[in-house]
């Protein structure tokens, strides 16, 4: 490169050389329009033909010290150049490395970001749609339970009848038991069972006591009498038994007897 702008400078030199003489010429042909200006056998300056040589003299040299530079230093800008694609191409690779490993891990984060958001999104759908299938199977419940609860007074008047009718014998008796049988199976298909009173223990889930009653022969929180018999449909129960509960053995006091009024009166005399 030295060599090179070393070259250059000499070219430049050269041509202002030229220059400075054409300005010389057209100065003197300005003064003496005829012809060139001869002293002691000499021109005073340079002919057009010497300024053509000295022109062609100039651009020799360029040439020859642009062909000397080249020749000189053309290994070296190669190595140069060379030695500049290499590192590129060495940095080249590395950046685009680095920018692919940076686009990989964005991705990966938005491909997990995605699939947390959509694991979620499944999870709240199925969430829902069993929530939804939850309601529904409870609404239908409710419906039916509400249906058979207006039939359980119907079931009552049955019970009523068939207590208070002949054992056997009687046409109507056995009509009625028959009605009462039938609707009891239609009932029993739909899920719906009497709940366990009678000589069962008290229980307040299905229990409902209107009256507590000691009794000799039942232990202390026992079913005794059940007033209204209780339903339940499935697992819930629709209507609880009505019932009287065993409140334990009568007292002595209780059990003694009560003097006649005579008796009383004759003892108050």
């Amino acid at each position: 490169l030295l060599q090179r702008l070393e070259g250059r400078r000499h070219f430049l030199r050269l041509e202002d050389q030229v220059r400075a003489v054409e300005q010389q010429h057209v100065q003197i042909l300005r003064a003496e329009p005829a012809q060139a200006v001869v002293h002691a056998g000499e021109d005073v300056f340079p002919r057009p033909v010497e300024l053509a040589a000295l022109k062609a003299q100039a651009e020799l040299a360029l040439q020859d010290d642009v062909l000397t530079t080249d020749a000189g230093g053309a290994e070296g800008v190669a190595e140069e150049a060379a030695a500049r694609e290499a590192g590129e191409a060495q940095e080249a690779p590395a950046d685009a490395a680095c920018a692919d490993a940076g686009l990989i891990e964005k991705l990966k984060d938005e491909i997990a970001a995605e699939k947390d958001r959509n694991i979620r999104l499944l999870a709240d759908f199925d969430n829902f749609r069993r929530r939804v299938a939850r309601e529904k199977n409870e609404t239908y419940q409710r419906a039916a339970e509400a249906t058979i609860a207006d039939f359980l007074p119907v079931l009552d008047n049955f019970d009523r009848a068939i207590a208070q009718a002949p054992e056997a014998g009687d046409a109507f008796a056995d009509g009625v038991r028959m009605v009462y049988g039938q609707l009891s199976d239609v009932l029993a298909k739909a899920g719906v069972t009497p709940v366990q009173a009678l000589g069962a223990p008290f229980n307040p889930a299905e229990h409902e006591a209107i009256a507590y009653q000691p009794s000799a022969d039942a232990p202390e929180g026992q079913v005794i009498y059940e007033a209204k018999r209780g339903y339940r449909m499935g697992d819930r129960v629709i209507r609880p038994a009505s019932v009287i509960v065993s409140s334990g053995a009568p007292q002595a006091a209780e059990t003694a007897e009560a003097p006649a009024p005579e008796f009383a009166s004759a003892q108050e005399e």
